[in-house]
C-alpha cells in the first residue's frame, strides 16, 4: 500500500485528478441489487434486452462521441457524459417500468459514451506523461477503480436494506462529484490536432487507424470478446446465479466485496511485480478466463467461489491491459476516435449476445448455461492470444503524429 501511494505521490496532477475522478465513476451502488431490483418488474430476458439496446445505441454514439472528443476537448466530452450518467440511477429507481429502462438503457449508453475514450486520452496525450508514466497511471487506475466497485457492492446492498431508494442516489450523487472532479482538470494536449477533416470522414480515419494492422484486428477481436461475455457476467449473469444460490441482497453485495478485496490484494501484491509484459498479461487474462468461466459453471456454490475469484482477476484488469496495447498504436490526432471504435465494436457484438444470454437463462432456467458457454468461446480465443504474442515484438508502436500519411 506504501508503494501504492508513493506511486501516486509523484504524479502529475492531471493523472492525480483521473484517478480520483475514476474511482467515483466506479461507484456502482445499485450493482449488487439491479437484477434483483429490475426483476421485480421486468423479465430476465427484458433485462437481457434493457443491454442490447445499451449496446446498440452505444454503438452508434461511440464513434460520433470519439471524433467530438477529438476535435472539440475530451474534457468537454467527460462533461457531458458525467451529466447524463448521473441521470441513470435516478430514472430507474422512479420510474421502475419497462419504458423506464429502456429509457435508461439509452441514457447510459449516451453518458458512457461520451466518457469512454476521453479522459484516458485527455492523460495520454499530456505534456507531462510519458508512455511509461501511463503505464503507472494505468495499474493504478486498476487498483482505484476495483477500491470504488468493492466500497459500491459491500454498501450497495447494506444501502437497499435500509431503503430501496438509497444505492440509486448514491450512484446519481458519485457522478455529481466525478463532474465536479472533470471541472478541476486542464486539458494541455502535447501534440494538438489540425486536423481539418470532416466529421464523416474524421471518425472513419479514426476507425481505419484502430484496424490498420492485422495485429490489432487481432487485439481489438479478441479484447472485444473478453469485454462483452466478462461485462455481461458482471451485469447481470453472475447475480442472477447468486440468487439461484439463495444468497440475500447484502449478502451478494458483501461476497462481492470480499472476493474485490482479494483480488485487489492478487493485482498489487503478485500480479503487478509478476505480469511486467504486454505479453504476460494478455496470456493472463485469457488462461485465467478460461478456468475461471469452467469453474462458475460447475453448479457447486464452493466451485463457484473459487471461479468468481478468478472472474474477479480478469475482469479487474482485462480491459486496462488491452487498452494499454492500442493505445501503443494510434496516432494522437484520433486516439479518442480509434478507442471510442473499440467501443463501438463492443457494442454491435454486446447487442446480440445479452439479449442471448438472457434468453437462455430464461430457457434453462439456470444461469450454467452461460458460463459454460462463454468457457467454450475462450477456448477458441486462446490460438488468437498465442498469435498475437508471437506478432508483439514485431511491429512499432506509433511514436508520433502523421496526420497527413493516411493509415
Amino acid at each position: 500500500m506504501q508503494e501504492l501511494i508513493a506511486s501516486y505521490k509523484v504524479l502529475p496532477k492531471v493523472a492525480k485528478l483521473f484517478l480520483i475522478t475514476q474511482f467515483f465513476q466506479s461507484l456502482y451502488f445499485s450493482w449488487p441489487i439491479f437484477y434483483g431490483f429490475a426483476t421485480q418488474t421486468i423479465t430476465p430476458l427484458q433485462v437481457g434486452l434493457y443491454f442490447s439496446i445499451y449496446s446498440i445505441v452505444k454503438l452508434v454514439a461511440e464513434v460520433p462521441t470519439g471524433a467530438f472528443s477529438d476535435k472539440y476537448g475530451r474534457k468537454a466530452s467527460a462533461l457531458i457524459g458525467a451529466i447524463i450518467s448521473g441521470l441513470v440511477p435516478v430514472v430507474m429507481y422512479f420510474g421502475h417500468t419497462l419504458e423506464a429502462y429502456m429509457a435508461c438503457a439509452v441514457l447510459l449508453a449516451l453518458g458512457l459514451a461520451f466518457t469512454s475514450g476521453s479522459l484516458d486520452s485527455l492523460v495520454y496525450d499530456d505534456k507531462d506523461i510519458s508512455k511509461e508514466t501511463y503505464r503507472k497511471v494505468a495499474w493504478l487506475e486498476i487498483t482505484l477503480y476495483q477500491i470504488g466497485l468493492i466500497t459500491s457492492a459491500a454498501l450497495g446492498g447494506l444501502l437497499y436494506q435500509l431503503h430501496p431508494i438509497l444505492p440509486f442516489i448514491s450512484e446519481a450523487m458519485a457522478w455529481g462529484v466525478s463532474f465536479c472532479l472533470i471541472l478541476v482538470i486542464t486539458e494541455r494536449n502535447k501534440s494538438p490536432s489540425k486536423n481539418k477533416e470532416k466529421y464523416l470522414s474524421y471518425f472513419g480515419t479514426g476507425i481505419r487507424h484502430l484496424l490498420a494492422t492485422n495485429y490489432l484486428k487481432m487485439v481489438v477481436m479478441v479484447g472485444v470478446v473478453m469485454a462483452v461475455i466478462i461485462t455481461a457476467c458482471i451485469e447481470f449473469v453472475n447475480e442472477a446465479s447468486m440468487i439461484s444460490y439463495g444468497l440475500e441482497p447484502y449478502q451478494r453485495g458483501l461476497l462481492i466485496a470480499a472476493v474485490k478485496i482479494i483480488g485487489l490484494l492478487v493485482v498489487n501484491l503478485a500480479l503487478m511485480k509478476i505480469l511486467r509484459g504486454d505479453k504476460a498479461r494478455m496470456i493472463f487474462v485469457c488462461f485465467v478466463g478460461v478456468v475461471a468461466f469452467l469453474l462458475l459453471g460447475t453448479g457447486y456454490l464452493p466451485v463457484f467461489l473459487m471461479g468468481f475469484i478468478l472472474f474477479n482477476w480478469v475482469s479487474g484488469t482485462q480491459f486496462s491491459f488491452f487498452k494499454t496495447v492500442i493505445h501503443e498504436h494510434l496516432p494522437n490526432s484520433h486516439r479518442s476516435t480509434a478507442i471510442s471504435g473499440f467501443s463501438a465494436v463492443t457494442g454491435l457484438v454486446a447487442f446480440g449476445a445479452y439479449a442471448f444470454f438472457g434468453w437462455l437463462i430464461e430457457v434453462f432456467k439456470s444461469p450454467l448455461i452461460v458460463y459454460r458457454f462463454c468457457a467454450c468461446i475462450l477456448l477458441l480465443m486462446v490460438p488468437c492470444v498465442v498469435w498475437i504474442v508471437k506478432q508483439h515484438d514485431k511491429l512499432p508502436a506509433v511514436v508520433e503524429d502523421n496526420e497527413d500519411k493516411g493509415v
